[in-house]
């Protein structure tokens, strides 16, 4: 009965102080928001404010408690404010409670409708104690905590055992920018009914942590009627147990220029471990090659031992085809293993070079030149296409297409600067093969000449040795930005003619261009001044100029697209050559005129050769051919042939090439026979009248004598009738000796 009452006197105030909401108002009521209750402490609540109220308006907040709800109002507390919250004290959050706002000056003008709720639906838990923070042994994802309930906690244990809280972990990684919250459960903190606070909780295991990596950890709670989350407790730090490496090292090679005769020099290349990949310290690596020796025999090389700051190892293999693997370890086991094959003579394709060969020349095209292996392959595809573009002076963008109708693993992209110094090992990556793209950030320089270059990496075939099959290479050159070239190139002149001159350049240095050289410039200028100038293609070395004679100077400017350079100047002085005419003359007119000549030779022959050649009047046409010499003595009888041996014509025998013996009778003066007519005929002299024709000396007849000029007959008539005479004679011989006075010498 006296609760009753106590409702109904409740209520009868109530609905005195709220009468005015019935009334016509005019401004309206506040909306109330949101209440937090903190145990022993206060309660605070939120409104939203009435856009029309008057100037110092003032709200008046009523937090009723009571035993229950709608019931007598056990003890009423106001706060007054201009402002929109406002808090009033409180012994617990276990209680029921009405709260109301009401907006008015100097009489009551509006009420906000009453909300009754019990306190915990609206409590605010103060925040746990964590204790301890440990690594879980032999649970490399796992951490230990330990924590206490604050005191004057406003639940129960039974409450708390019933798993009326919610609990959120926030952690951050030594690796992450920001923290991040997962709500969670901790079964450690189960009690029973009757568990004492004081004892607190067993330690608490969390596994959702990476190996050996530290943390930074902080828990709050609320009851799970309620929408309001404790204050973060305070942060503990802890380290996870190391455990072995998640994944395998990422494993490439690399072959030098020159090797062992029948043997390759292999550098096994890979990269560290992250420590989220490496879980832990890496005490050291373990590689090894295995390459086939013939049917079902193959040899094995390792690197020994090696320590955890190696990443590369160097094999002398054999020339087979080769399978090679790497692991990594930590005090809890290895790592996964990573292989890749190598290729052999076996796999018949195109030659390729192991090195890395850049043309250094000054053809500014974007090169053939490749990264492969000293051996035959038949490579896999390349990609479709590759693209490189500079994000900033340091860094640079590799873009690619897939290729067709296989799928890859993996791309490994290359880069490494193109210089004239010896080659030297690659710098690369390795990504995914659903990548199309990469960024390249290490060792990028403006004004640096790069290679870059990108393989596809391809399932094993089924059979094969184990391992990841990489691709035929697609490469391109580049700069992450271009500048002027530091030097110009060097020019000096091949060749200096008559009125012209050849102009040679040598290419800059690689190093010294800092940029595609895109055209060269050749200046002129001549002896009356001006300059002049011709534009030339990157790849030409050369260029030839005439009609020049003066003293002249030349210099050539290389151009990039960011600038140019200029080489030293080469002065020339180009004089009209005096042996042009000379050359001239020898090789034009001498032969017009020789010509000329010629043609009036042809045109005159027959005096030509009257006058070189003349005419020899013929013996037989003249009175000699009818002449008879005067004999002194007596015709030769046939007996009297006997005492004049010497008189008979001799027969040359068939060895004998010389003509006989001849008797001729010769005038006085005869000086000699033409040796055309009687070449080695001979005329013993008989008498004082005979002459030896073989003897071109002119001899007198009548005493032994030389004659100091030739006879005139010799030059007026030609002595045809002496080889008619020879004719006879050596007629005579074959048929016989001439009868009595027939002969026509007159008794011969």
């Amino acid at each position: 009965m006296l609760m009753s009452r106590r409702c109904v006197t409740h209520l009868s105030l109530v609905l005195g102080v709220c009468a005015a909401a019935a009334l016509p108002l005019s401004i309206p009521a506040p909306t109330l928001l949101d209440c937090v209750f903190l145990e022993n402490s206060n309660a605070t609540c939120w409104w939203e404010g009435v856009d029309r109220a008057p100037p110092n308006t003032s709200y008046v907040l009523h937090v009723d408690e009571m035993l229950q709800l709608n019931c007598s109002v056990f003890q009423s507390r106001t706060c007054t404010t201009q402002g929109n919250s406002c808090s009033v004290p409180i012994l617990t959050a276990s209680a029921n409670y009405c709260v109301s706002v009401a907006v008015g000056g100097a009489t009551w003008e509006a009420c906000s409708p009453r909300r009754c709720f019990h306190g915990l639906q609206a409590v605010k838990l103060y925040p746990l104690v964590l204790h301890r923070l440990s690594p879980a042994q032999g649970r490399s994802r796992c951490l230990e905590l330990q924590w206490s309930i604050p005191t004057g906690f406003a639940l129960s244990p039974r409450e708390i055992a019933e798993g009326h809280l919610l609990y959120q972990l926030r952690y951050q990684s030594e690796r992450q920018l920001h923290p991040q919250i997962e709500e969670t459960d901790l079964p450690c903190v189960r009690y029973t009914a009757d568990s004492a606070h004081s004892s607190g909780p067993a330690p608490c295991r969390l596994c959702l942590f990476a190996p050996f990596t530290e943390y930074s950890v902080a828990i709050r709670y609320r009851y799970y009627r309620s929408q309001h989350w404790s204050d973060w407790s305070h942060t503990q730090l802890a380290r996870t147990d190391e455990a072995a490496p998640s994944v395998a090292p990422q494993l490439w090679w690399w072959v030098e220029p020159r090797g062992p005769e029948g043997r390759r020099t292999v550098v096994l290349l890979w990269k560290p471990l992250t420590p989220l990949q490496a879980n832990g310290h890496i005490l050291g690596y373990n590689a090894s090659c295995w390459c086939e020796g013939g049917p079902g025999v193959t040899h094995s090389w390792d690197c020994g031992t090696l320590l955890p700051s190696n990443t590369s190892c160097r094999l002398v293999l054999s020339l087979q085809r080769c399978s090679c693997t790497l692991t990594a370890s930590t005090v809890s086991g290895p790592s996964p293993t990573g292989s890749i094959a190598l290729p052999g003579p076996a796999d018949a394709g195109n030659s390729r070079q192991g090195s890395f060969q850049p043309d250094t020349s000054g053809q500014e095209v974007h090169s053939d030149w490749t990264v492969s292996l000293l051996m035959c392959w038949q490579w896999a595809p390349p990609p479709e296409t590759l693209g490189v573009s500079p994000l900033n002076d340091t860094t640079l963008q590799v873009r690619w297409t897939a290729p067709r109708n296989r799928a890859a693993v993996g791309y490994v992209v290359e880069w490494t600067p193109v210089t004239g110094a010896a080659p030297h090992g690659p710098s690369w990556q390795m990504v995914g093969g659903d990548a199309r793209g990469a960024v390249i950030a290490e060792g990028i320089y403006p004004e640096v000449r790069f290679l870059v270059s990108v393989r596809v990496l391809y399932g094993a075939e089924p059979g094969a040795e184990q391992g990841v099959e990489p691709g035929a290479e697609l490469a391109t050159e580049t700069y992450s930005r271009q500048g002027a070239p530091s030097a110009g190139p060097r020019l000096w002149v091949t060749e200096l003619g008559s009125a012209s001159v050849v102009l040679r350049w040598e290419p800059m240095p690689v190093e010294q261009r800092r940029g595609f050289i895109r055209n060269y410039t050749l200046h002129c200028r001549g002896p009356r001044g001006g300059d002049a100038w011709v534009v030339m293609p990157a790849d030409k070395r050369q260029h030839s100029l005439g009609a020049l004679q003066g003293l002249y100077t030349f210099y050539l400017v290389a151009s990039t697209d960011a600038g140019n350079s200029s080489s030293q100047l080469v002065t020339v002085d180009v004089e009209q050559d005096r042996a042009t005419l000379v050359t001239v003359f020898s090789c034009v007119i001498v032969p017009i005129v020789t010509v000329l000549m010629l043609v009036v030779l042809l045109r005159h022959r027959e005096g030509m050769v009257q006058v070189l050649c003349p005419a020899v009047p013929d013996p037989a046409q003249s009175s000699l051919s009818m002449w008879t010499p005067k004999m002194h003595g007596k015709v030769m009888r046939d007996t009297d042939k006997a005492s004049y041996p010497f008189l008979e014509p001799v027969c040359p025998s068939e060895s004998d090439h010389s003509f006989p013996l001849l008797v001729i009778p010769v005038p006085e003066r005869l000086c000699r026979v033409p040796d055309v007519y009687a070449p080695q005929a001979y005329i013993e002299p008989g008498s004082e009248h005979y002459l030896n024709v073989s003897n071109p000396t002119y001899r007198s007849p009548v005493k032994d004598e030389v004659l100091e000029e030739e006879p005139p007959w010799v030059h007026g008539e030609s002595p045809t009738s002496f080889p008619h005479l020879l004719q006879i004679l050596v007629q005579d011989c074959d048929d016989g000796p001439p009868a009595g006075d027939a002969s026509p010498l007159g008794g011969v």
